[in-house]
Formats: structure tokens, sequence, C-alpha cells
């Protein structure tokens, strides 16, 4: 869902860019290109929310249907402990082989 919204984004940039210049009367040129890629892009915000907004019910999850073997609230002990398990294995996994690569021969343990 985040090409309608950068779409819609960009389109309402160039379209205020656009006008503004055709207002002061400078850069008409270049306004008015400015001015159609700012409603090529809004055409496509459009389509693109055209085509996302009918699926969007489909990917929110049901939570009357949750499996069985679905979890009940998560205490805070246990947030913590799973957010110090992730540190844990973003330390060995990623931080620490990242950094003896990078180490010299001669420096490693």
């Amino acid at each position: 869902m985040l090409l309608p919204l950068i779409s819609a984004v960009s389109a309402a940039v160039l379209l205020l860019i656009g006008y503004g210049l055709l207002l002061t009367g400078t850069a008409l040129g270049f306004a008015g290109s400015v001015r159609s890629a700012g409603w090529v892009l809004a055409v496509v915000a459009v389509a693109a929310a055209a085509v996302g907004l009918p699926a969007l019910p489909r990917a929110v999850p049901d939570r009357a249907g949750e499996p069985d073997g679905a979890r009940g609230p998560v205490s805070a002990a246990d947030v913590a402990r799973a957010r110090r398990r992730w540190h844990r294995a973003l330390l060995e996994r990623g931080v620490l082989p990242y950094l003896r690569r990078r180490l010299p021969d001669s420096l490693a343990p």
C-alpha cells in the first residue's frame, strides 16, 4: 500500500511546484511539464488505490478465526527476555562476524 501514498505525495508536490511556477510566470515550459507529471502521478495514485483497497480486507488478519495455538497477551517479562535474546543473536550473528572480518589478522583472537 505504499504505491498510492508515495505517488499521491509526489503528485501533490509536483502540482504545487507546477502551479506555483505558473502563478509566478517563470519557466512556463517547465511548469507545464511538472504539472503534467503531477497529474500522471495523481492518476497512478488513484489507480493503485482502486486496485489495492479491495484487497485490503483479505490482508487484514481475522482475530476471530485465530488458530488454536494462538497466544494471549504477552507479559513484560516475555518481551524483555525476547529482546535480550534478539540483542544477543544480533551481536553473535551480525556485529561480531562483521567486525572479525574487518579486523586485521594480527589482531584477531
